[in-house]
């Protein structure tokens, strides 16, 4: 999966063949990004298509790929899930503490019959 920051840069660039220039990507983000996208353009990864040299010019263009866009919709279905199973241990929490509090008030009763 990748970083938050991977993610943050990848969702900013448009698909080909639309691209961005990289100074107005790098004016559009925090911070510079100039090593997020070297590591996005290696060989291994491929999530960006980069025209001429990313060596910080003005006439640099970055389009994002096929797997740059699978790799988008894989953090975003992975970090989705992580929320739903955070909310399905809260709801489970929840449920037990019911079940137990329901538990204690049936033994009581239990225990007020035989009396």
């Amino acid at each position: 999966m990748i970083s938050k920051e991977m993610y943050e840069l990848l969702k900013r660039i448009p698909r080909h063949p639309k691209a961005i220039a990289y100074d107005e990507l790098n004016k559009i983000c925090e911070k510079d990004i100039f090593e997020i996208a070297c590591e996005a353009e290696y060989k291994n990864c491929e999530y960006i298509n980069i025209s001429g040299l990313l060596a910080r010019d003005k006439g640099c263009t970055l389009s994002l790929t096929e797997k740059g866009q699978a790799a988008i919709e894989d953090y975003e279905r992975t970090t989705h899930n992580q929320k739903m199973v955070e909310k399905s241990l809260a709801v489970s929490r929840i449920a037990m503490w019911a079940a137990l509090g329901s538990a204690v008030a049936a033994i009581i009763s239990l225990i007020k019959m035989l009396i």
